[in-house]
């Protein structure tokens, strides 16, 4: 049994790493606005992603009472994986929108799917949802490890857009073959979509946990803006640097977000008083890189990463060992998906209305600006209701 644990573990993790090891990550900015697309337009297709995935997460909705989360996730793979190869045979605004779309699906898929499969083996085991948080914080740390592992990609830019392109496909296909050797316990749900029981099925899960939703909206927020590093090529070359050079930021960035998302589980007893704390110096650090819009900037980027890596392990560990059920939890991770794309969609209008004024730079002063006002909000209303005697926040 430990032996077979041992093994589902490192599938885990090799499937974290390999699907964020793809050299597009770091440089499919640069490669869009390469062939015509500016900071408008490129911040106008992250939106897309964005309402893609929400699209993805009705697909998953209605194909999950028939397919098994295994299947669906390895679908998800293989179709991100055709997503990159449209960009490159159609390189233009349409042709990267409709790879984004399928990107958005993909991502959708995995939010909903993957996590359900990575929990509900876990738990089969003796202690797995015991250790489910350190599981949690090291899959966490290999995503980045994958993610770290791509920032090299930059210095390969000049062997072309074609190697570049397929050997971002190649780990996607590694990960598909890995999901296949998974083992996986729910292989459907009982019964096919019925939309008027699933409406109210998640009201009703709301109502029984109404602590969770202000813990999501602030997590899924601050998600929304750490994926604001598809950027960060770009704002590498806004700050002088060359292109080859880029994946540099992304290196430090990443590097911070291994190490402190492989120990986040240490904290595991801050309340979520002090992870409200948190919030708000992360959106602090995020003010001061549009303060310091050049290299001396990234010092705050790099703490912010380093703040939000672990609220984000913590907060997503405390947000799932409060559902009970596994319908409680589909439904869950469901409208879990939903606010972590309403929280890009509202990043990137963020960083589009900056851009407007000119730059990125005043993207980063809004964003950390409205942040650090949120967190401060949960932490004045964590402590009334705490003075009160009523549930947490």
């Amino acid at each position: 049994m430990k032996n077979q644990f041992a093994s589902l573990c490192k599938k885990i993790y090799l499937f974290e790493f390999f699907d964020t090891f793809v050299l597009l990550y770091t440089l499919s900015g640069i490669m869009f606005q390469e062939h015509g697309i500016s900071d408008a337009e490129l911040t106008q297709l992250f939106i897309f992603w964005c309402f893609s995935t929400l699209i993805g997460n009705v697909i998953y909705t209605l194909i999950a009472p028939f397919v098994s989360n295994k299947v669906i996730v390895i679908w998800g793979e293989l179709i991100k994986a055709v997503g990159f190869i449209l960009w490159y045979v159609f390189p233009c605004f349409w042709g990267y929108m409709a790879g984004y779309f399928l990107w958005g699906v993909k991502w959708s898929f995995q939010t909903r799917a993957w996590e359900n499969l990575v929990y509900n083996e876990t738990i089969l085991y003796p202690n797995g949802e015991e250790l489910y948080t350190k599981i949690c914080s090291r899959k966490k740390a290999a995503y980045y490890l994958g993610y770290f592992g791509a920032c090299f990609g930059s210095f390969l830019v000049d062997l072309g857009w074609t190697f570049i392109v397929f050997s971002s496909v190649i780990p996607l296909i590694i990960c598909a073959l890995i999901a296949y050797f998974i083992p996986c316990r729910y292989h459907k749900l009982p019964r096919p979509l019925n939309v008027k029981k699933l409406t109210f099925s998640t009201v009703r899960i709301i109502l029984k946990y109404p602590r969770l939703f202000g813990m999501i909206f602030l997590l899924t927020f601050c998600m929304g803006m750490s994926y604001l590093d598809e950027w960060f090529g770009v704002i590498g070359v806004e700050w002088g640097m060359q292109k080859k050079y880029v994946g540099i930021i992304y290196g430090l960035v990443l590097m911070t977000l291994i190490i402190f998302s492989a120990l986040a589980y240490k904290c595991e007893k801050l309340s979520q008083r002090q992870l409200y704390l948190m919030i708000v110096v992360a959106g602090f650090f995020f003010f001061l890189v549009g303060e310091n819009y050049n290299l001396f900037g990234l010092v705050f980027l790099i703490l912010f990463y380093a703040v939000y890596s672990v609220v984000d392990v913590l907060l997503f560990a405390q947000i799932q060992k409060c559902v009970t059920t596994q319908n409680e939890r589909s439904v869950f991770l469901g409208v879990f998906s939903l606010f972590e794309q309403v929280g890009s969609i509202l990043s990137a209008y963020m960083m589009w209305i900056g851009v407007q004024f000119g730059s990125f730079k005043y993207g980063f002063l809004i964003l950390g600006s409205l942040v650090c006002l949120l967190g401060f909000t949960a932490v004045l209303l964590n402590t009334y209701l705490r003075q009160k005697k009523i549930a947490s926040l």
